[in-house]
């Protein structure tokens, strides 16, 4: 990404203030994400080479584009109503020919990711949609703790765990094992286990600083087992951090949204996860079958 911006983690405050006063909570998640960024880049020295910050110029001083990169996963933004042209131009630069992974892209930016498709010849191998919850801090922490059964304790999971969490999310066509484990080693975990110190119920961490994936064992769905370790887990995460909570939930998932509910929560967006992949021929792509996915506007 040689014709863009590198950024220092210096800027990260003033990026965090743009978004904060920009209509608040709308861009509660990119908010959060710096905010994350910055607490994993100080917590763990390692990150220093795979956090990196990127843009075009000092106009982000003024509109707030940037690209953040963590690993193969790119997140991306802007305060302008339709950033296109600036946004196309920072993806472009891009290295596709390494594993590409865009989180919470917003949907009004989708025509635009469909367009830098077609000019790089790249498909979609696999994408997730997902509302975006948000719920004040001070809220959360005055959330009263569901009971769980006598015997039953929280604690962080390890990677003795992610063996177990992997069998089940196989079945469901979730998380991969190497990305679980990374998410374990780095990200707060949490998991619900009964008085035997079998696992009954998980919760882990995303790049972003919000919660990702909540899994529950066959045996103790609607039981309450999700809503436990989601309130332990919201509260755990905020106790030493300014910051309130937000968490992404899949189109579909009626159970989640259920909660979401229960909890009084406001839905701040939709956004999509996906992976792309240099594999498309061009003869498909001169056929424009991007347009399966999201046609251009």
């Amino acid at each position: 990404m040689e014709n863009l911006v590198k950024l220092s983690r210096k800027t990260i405050p003033a990026f965090m203030e743009l978004y904060r006063a920009a209509s608040y909570p709308r861009h509660a998640l990119t908010y959060s994400a710096f905010k994350n960024f910055l607490i994993q880049s100080e917590k763990f020295p390692e990150f220093k080479d795979s956090l990196q910050l990127f843009t075009l110029d000092d106009e982000w001083q003024k509109d707030g584009l940037f690209l953040m990169k963590n690993g193969p996963t790119y997140f991306f933004d802007s305060l302008e109503p339709q950033p296109f042209h600036r946004m196309k131009k920072l993806l472009l630069n891009i290295d596709y020919s390494k594993q590409t992974v865009f989180g919470a892209v917003h949907d009004h930016l989708k025509p635009m990711i469909n367009e830098i498709l077609w000019l790089k010849n790249l498909e979609i191998t696999d994408q997730t949609g997902t509302t975006v919850y948000f719920l004040p801090r001070n809220l959360v922490m005055k959330l009263p703790q569901p009971s769980i059964p006598e015997g039953w304790q929280f604690r962080h999971l390890t990677l003795k765990d992610v063996a177990e969490i992997n069998q089940k999310l196989l079945r469901e066509g979730g998380d991969s094992l190497g990305y679980i484990e990374n998410t374990i080693k780095y990200k707060l975990s949490l998991g619900l286990f009964d008085q035997n110190d079998k696992l009954q119920a998980w919760l882990y961490g995303v790049d972003l600083g919000t919660h990702g994936t909540l899994g529950v064992t066959d045996d103790h769905q609607q039981k309450g087992a999700a809503s436990a370790i989601a309130v332990k887990f919201a509260q755990t995460l905020l106790k030493d951090v300014d910051l309130d909570f937000i968490w992404n939930t899949a189109h579909g998932n009626d159970k989640a949204h259920g909660m979401a509910a229960k909890f009084n929560s406001k839905a701040i967006g939709t956004v999509t996860w996906m992976e792309v992949s240099k594999n498309v021929s061009k003869k498909m792509s001169r056929m424009g079958m991007y347009q399966t996915f999201y046609p251009q506007i």
